[in-house]
């Protein structure tokens, strides 16, 4: 699988599972960052871009 089309695939699934978070466990007053779904949807992605970066692999292929 392409290492780009892994990684949007990644974001798209942080981004939804964290307007699930939003969701299911936000609040509505008092909390400053799942106060929001937006916030939480972008939140969301960035982790999800963060564990699925393509990192440069250290095998040696002998």
């Amino acid at each position: 699988m392409n290492k780009y089309i892994k990684l949007i695939i990644f974001i798209a699934v942080g981004g939804v599972l964290g307007y699930a978070w939003y969701h299911f466990y936000g609040c509505t007053n008092g909390c400053p960052i799942s106060s929001s779904w937006s916030k939480m949807t972008v939140i969301g992605a960035l982790f999800g871009g963060i564990v699925g970066f393509p990192v440069k692999s250290n095998k040696n292929d002998k």
